[in-house]
């Protein structure tokens, strides 16, 4: 405990003094008006659960969870000096203590090879009348399909009483692009560890930045620099063929080498979406998605991977990460959570910053997650006079996450002990405040995928992304009505 707290001291990065602004928590801003008032001792926001009054006699709340999640953040069986452990113990002992419950947790497999099994078991157990747990929380595409099966309780419903949408543990631009007919199925920010774990960023090789006499990237990000065109540029001349066979292959030296998945930081950050809201709040197949920025950056990208010897695309989603290990690459994009688990070599110096924007007129630059953060949702079967209950128990489990994983994991963990310089970790706050989210991304299994542009890298296809983009326009307006149509019930 006394651990917990020494790290909890150490997160805040602002003088109480300062009305507590600095509470910007997975790219949501607090206003000063909530953020100058009800906080606790560290500065960081309390919730308006009135647990004083509220208490549930013990009652057992059952937590359906992924089994098969990429990182903890549900069970902990108890302290053990590791940082974001303890902080999901006490979080938990928190909730437990504050509303008088005994939290249980039950789990089955539902990542991206068992999004149907996960609907189908929960689908099974509600039509069965089992009602076998309370509450559930899956992989974001599970629980997005679960919801569009028509499975998962409104949370804007007024009997959610204790839900309150406006509190910086819940990403604005999450639960905006998420409401559809003033319904809300599912939500995440500092209640899913993972959604911090997956953050993407850029890794740099500071060896190779050093040696070849490159820019300071951190200049470059603060001085609005930080470009595709200087990405690539930086790139250029880069390539050795240090496995000597002759061919342009992985083991050899490169600018950047991505895969499969890890392209999706190029799309997005363009500013594109596959699916957005026209101006009366309908859902469409964004603009942007068949837009000159995507169809540039797309010639740009398969120019540096395929046209030269400067960048290499594989199927694989692991080879960037080996060979950055290794020394082997400048540049390299993936998951924030990498750095703990695959970047363990002593001899590798590396940096981190945002991915890049698409060009200095862009406002911002833009933070994709990788799929496998959690969302966190109720059962349609739920009783309605547990609604306030289950509310409660997930307006308290988020905010005390935000006051106590979050600051372990973020703080302690990602910008303090897997950084090499204090610079990365200043370039995680600006990664973490530009998180977007994508409604086309999140129900990819019930509209169109997310390979299209992944394939048009891979394949070296970007001549033919006009007429992809058009042939998706005829299908997509179809599922997207089936879509809405989950909401209209």
């Amino acid at each position: 405990a006394a651990l917990m707290i020494l790290c909890m001291m150490a997160a805040c990065t602002e003088n109480k003094e300062t009305d507590e602004k600095d509470t910007t928590v997975l790219g949501d801003d607090t206003s000063d008006e909530s953020s100058s008032s009800n906080v606790d001792e560290n500065g960081y926001i309390l919730d308006t659960v009135p647990t004083d009054t509220l208490d549930y006699g013990g009652r057992v709340i059952t937590l359906l969870y992924w089994s098969d999640v990429e990182y903890e953040e549900f069970v902990s069986a108890g302290q053990n000096g590791e940082p974001v452990n303890d902080a999901i113990y006490l979080r938990n002992l928190a909730v437990e203590d504050r509303l008088g419950i005994d939290l249980e947790f039950d789990s089955i497999p539902a990542n991206s090879s068992n999004v149907a099994n996960w609907v189908a078991y929960v689908r099974n157990d509600i039509t069965s009348g089992v009602r076998s747990f309370d509450l559930m929380a899956a992989y974001s595409l599970s629980m997005a399909s679960t919801a569009s099966n028509g499975l998962c309780y409104n949370l804007l419903d007024p009997d959610c009483i204790y839900l309150n949408f406006d509190m910086p543990w819940w990403p604005d631009r999450l639960i905006t692009e998420a409401t559809i007919n003033d319904k809300l199925y599912f939500c995440s920010g500092d209640i899913s560890a993972n959604a911090l774990y997956m953050m993407y960023v850029c890794y740099v090789n500071n060896k190779i930045v050093e040696d070849r006499g490159l820019p300071n990237v951190f200049e470059l990000v603060d001085n609005n620099q930080w470009t595709y065109t200087k990405f690539i540029e930086m790139c250029t001349g880069i390539y050795q063929d240090k496995n000597g066979n002759g061919i342009k292959d992985v083991g050899d030296q490169f600018g950047y080498m991505t895969g499969t998945i890890h392209m999706d930081p190029w799309f997005y950050g363009s500013g594109a979406l596959i699916v957005d809201k026209d101006k009366n709040g309908n859902l469409q197949m964004s603009p942007s998605f068949g837009g000159e920025k995507v169809i540039k950056t797309l010639e740009m990208l398969n120019r540096l991977l395929h046209d030269t010897n400067d960048g290499i695309a594989t199927g694989s989603t692991v080879y960037h990460q080996k060979e950055f290990n290794n020394g082997n690459l400048l540049f390299t994009t993936d998951r924030a959570r990498i750095a703990i688990t695959q970047l363990t070599s002593e001899d590798l110096d590396f940096s981190i910053v945002p991915f890049c924007k698409y060009d200095e007129a862009q406002e911002s630059f833009v933070t994709v997650m990788g799929n496998p953060f959690t969302l966190y949702g109720i059962p349609v079967n739920a009783k309605d006079e547990d609604l306030p209950m289950l509310s409660a128990i997930l307006e308290v489990y988020a905010s005390e996450s935000y006051r106590r994983v979050t600051p372990a994991l973020y703080e302690v963990t990602l910008k303090t002990k897997y950084v090499h310089n204090e610079d990365s970790a200043r370039m995680y706050d600006i990664i973490r405040e530009n998180l977007t989210f994508d409604l086309g991304r999140i129900f990819s299994s019930e509209l169109i995928g997310q390979g299209a542009f992944r394939n048009a890298v891979l394949n070296n296809t970007a001549g033919t992304w006009a007429s992809q983009v058009k042939s998706y326009s005829r299908v997509l307006p179809s599922k997207l009505e089936k879509l809405i149509s989950a909401y209209e019930g």
